[in-house]
């Protein structure tokens, strides 16, 4: 039975995609029809960067933060690409940043690509006349101790690449019974949860609700689309999934909301300094906070209200339920949670991929 140190790593470093690479077989991803695109399919712009250049200027930043949220934001966004093949690496000034996360941590097995210098990888997207870069952490809040070099690393990449809106996605927790596994949520604010209130002296303030105001207007018709279309291109592979592993069954497809989760009445992303679950017992008050759990976007919201000046962009999270709450918060859970995770991740993040579609296409 893994601890909560091995689960957060689990989460961070599990790759969906590892068998078939490995064994040189077909991708287990979703086929997307190619008449669901409308003429607004991402195309990936040919570039050749070095490793230590800054990143390029676009018109939208998406980051994400786990190898299988990745996989799946490259699904939906490169043609089914492995981006562990296809992205190229960040290295742009990262001895700064990894000389702040502590060097045990640095020199873990899984660490392999800050041993590298690498603190992230990227790809470039055309989009209904945007520019989007795409951007996978390899710091994590979680995981990289308290002098937090995650808020120096997203000031930097905001630097560089100016954009007019930033997404953070990826996989989430439900909180609450409101969401089921599939479920992806657009939301504008974000609070922290910290189980160690003093984890983080140098950062004042990071204990606050964060109310991030500085948000974007876009159409809704795309969600509409999504909803129509393309969420429940995922539900076959998931209903499998939930019954060979005796997971519960699925009542309804999966959906995108903005904010209009039926029974819902906060829409935060609740971010937390480590491993966190809702149960029915609501036995961490997660429900009060906010609509999903996760361990990135207030770090995010913390880096752009603190030190960029006037180059703030609008903001929004987006997140795909990997789990539903939980019925307890067991020992035997966090395990069976955490095997769902990995089961679920890659399937599930094609929807807040398909979140972060829509949005950029009502811009």
């Amino acid at each position: 039975m893994l601890n909560t140190a091995e689960l957060i790593k689990n989460r961070i470093y599990f790759d969906p995609l590892a068998n078939a690479r490995a064994k040189g077989t077909k991708l287990p991803v979703i086929q997307i029809p190619s008449e669901f695109w409308g003429g607004l399919q991402p195309m990936v712009k040919n570039i050749t960067p070095n490793n230590d250049d800054p990143l390029p200027n676009a018109d939208v930043l998406i980051i994400t933060w786990t190898v299988a949220e990745t996989q799946g934001l490259s699904a939906v966004f490169t043609s089914s690409r492995d981006y562990a093949i296809s992205w190229h690496n960040y290295e742009h000034q990262s001895a700064a940043l990894i000389s702040q996360i502590p060097a045990g941590v640095v020199k873990e097995t899984a660490n392999k690509t800050l041993q590298e210098g690498i603190v992230g990888y990227y790809q470039v997207i055309n989009l209904n006349g945007k520019t989007v870069v795409l951007f996978k952490s390899e710091l994590h809040p979680a995981d990289d101790g308290g002098k937090l070099p995650i808020i120096g690393l997203v000031q930097q990449i905001v630097n560089e690449v100016k954009p007019s809106l930033l997404i953070t996605t990826g996989t989430a927790g439900a909180n609450g019974s409101y969401l089921q596994a599939g479920d992806a949520v657009i939301t504008d604010a974000a609070c922290f949860y910290l189980i160690n209130p003093k984890s983080y002296p140098a950062f004042p303030n990071l204990t606050n609700k964060l109310e991030y105001t500085n948000t974007v207007a876009f159409k809704q018709d795309y969600i509409t689309k999504c909803n129509t279309s393309a969420t429940d291109l995922v539900l076959p592979t998931l209903q499998s999934i939930a019954k060979a592993k005796n997971y519960a069954a699925f009542v309804r497809n999966p959906q995108i909301f903005y904010k209009n989760v039926p029974g819902a009445t906060k829409y935060d992303a609740v971010s937390s300094d480590g491993f966190t679950m809702d149960d029915v017992a609501h036995t961490m008050g997660l429900q009060l906070l906010g609509i999903f759990n996760e361990m990135n976007d207030a770090y995010v919201a913390y880096a752009l209200n603190n030190g960029l000046g006037s180059n703030i962009p609008s903001w929004l999270s987006i997140r795909n339920m990997s789990e539903p709450e939980a019925p307890d918060l067991s020992a035997a859970t966090k395990n069976e949670w955490g095997e769902m995770y990995m089961s679920y991740s890659l399937y599930t993040t094609y929807n807040s991929a398909f979140a972060c579609w829509s949005v950029i296409c009502g811009l």
